[in-house]
């Protein structure tokens, strides 16, 4: 834990009117605690943590111990490899990312052969790019929502006419046994 080396002034909270000193050689636990701790904050419940995983995502994190001597620069130097420029610009960016990595070190990889400009090139294409796929993706949208509608106008059609069906089986039937009735009880005139 960090340790203060001298009278360090803490920003008073809120509700404060005077800011909160620690003593030398307190920990920030032992300046925290110092400053009205966790119990003198009354029903106000302290700052949550970050999320899990918040810290442990950042790029700069597990960076390959020798990148330094890799000869990087922004705009790059005339030895670098070019072998990787053609890739496209997913499959580039995941093998330029893993080369940074302390598992390629390990694996005794290359060195990434990214230059700085080749980056926001890359970036700046991907952007427009990536805006053309969203305008498909929202236009393809459009067309199943379309779609969706016609299927769903399709099938309300289908079960209104299959229920006028029925009902028009069911008066066929109606009227057979009518006829029955009307035939046995009621027997037609016989023909001459």
């Amino acid at each position: 834990m960090p340790v203060i080396h001298n009278r360090t002034t803490l920003p008073p909270l809120p509700g404060e009117t005077e800011p909160s000193t620690a003593a030398a050689g307190d920990s920030w636990e032992q300046a925290w605690t110092n400053r009205s701790g966790w119990g003198g904050w009354g029903e106000r419940t302290p700052t949550p943590p970050l999320p899990p995983g918040v810290l442990l995502e950042s790029p700069l994190n597990h960076l390959r111990a020798d990148l330094m001597e890799s000869r990087l620069t922004w705009d790059g130097h005339p030895e670098r490899t070019t072998v990787l420029d053609h890739e496209e610009t997913t499959r580039w960016a995941e093998i330029q990312l893993y080369a940074c990595s302390e598992q390629a070190r390990s694996n005794h990889s290359e060195f990434p052969s990214f230059t700085g400009p080749q980056i926001l090139q890359r970036l700046s294409d991907l952007e427009h790019t990536i805006n053309q796929s969203q305008q498909e993706r929202n236009r393809l949208r459009d067309v199943e929502a379309q779609a969706m509608a016609q299927l769903n106008d399709a099938q309300d059609a289908t079960r209104d006419a299959a229920a006028k069906l029925d009902d028009l089986k069911a008066a066929r039937k109606r009227l057979n046994d009518l006829l029955t009735i009307a035939r046995e009880r009621f027997p037609p005139p016989p023909t001459a």
